[in-house]
């Protein structure tokens, strides 16, 4: 059971409530992994995602970018930038882990076959469906590595190296996002220049 309603009198009499009863256990259990992912948020975790540190030369919120590049055959380089609107300053650029990335790729690997045969077998509902449950499987993964936090408060996105292109001959270097928060979509771009 899930929405609005909230056993009380009020909800039952008077306010205009929602309260959907699904047992569809593939449903149900993106549904209660969100959930958890919220419940395992502190008071200090909403504290910083609902008012984050500003920047006092631009006024922007600052936030913590976890790039994620592999080194090596198996390693993950995690290096931690805090964002704002005016600049981005690396905090923490020597932390490894064996991983971190491979995970990543390993999720996006397993739905990108799924997701290939739906389009082989023209099943676009199936494709919609495959491309809905990765978005949501990813979240859930950077969700949870939200919890090694490498001394910093909160990271609220996580990022790659990539390219841009200004034109179809000229490229910059650029952090692709590939996670935000709950709550921060509006305060961070999709890419950030990559010139630190």
């Amino acid at each position: 059971m899930f929405g609005s309603f909230n056993w009380t009198n009020s909800a039952e009499k008077r306010n205009i409530e929602d309260l959907n009863i699904c047992d569809e256990r593939q449903f149900v259990s993106k549904y209660e992994a969100e959930f958890k992912a919220l419940m395992d948020l502190t008071d200090d975790d909403f504290k910083c995602l609902m008012h984050p540190s500003m920047c006092p030369s631009c006024n922007a919120p600052i936030v913590n970018l976890a790039v994620i590049e592999v080194e090596g055959d198996d390693k993950t380089k995690i290096t931690i930038l805090s964002v704002c609107g005016c600049r981005i300053t690396k905090v923490c650029e020597d932390y490894y882990d064996i991983s971190v990335y491979n995970n990543y790729q390993g999720i996006l690997q397993h739905y990108d076959k799924q997701i290939q045969m739906a389009e082989q077998n023209d099943d676009l509902a199936g494709k919609e469906m495959l491309i809905a449950e990765m978005y949501h499987t990813v979240g859930m993964y950077w969700s949870s590595f939200r919890f090694n936090r490498l001394n910093q408060d909160i990271i609220h996105a996580v990022g790659v190296p990539s390219f841009g292109w200004y034109n179809k001959h000229e490229d910059y270097p650029c952090y692709k996002i590939i996670w935000k928060e709950r709550g921060i979509e509006n305060w961070i771009p999709d890419e950030l220049p990559r010139d630190v």
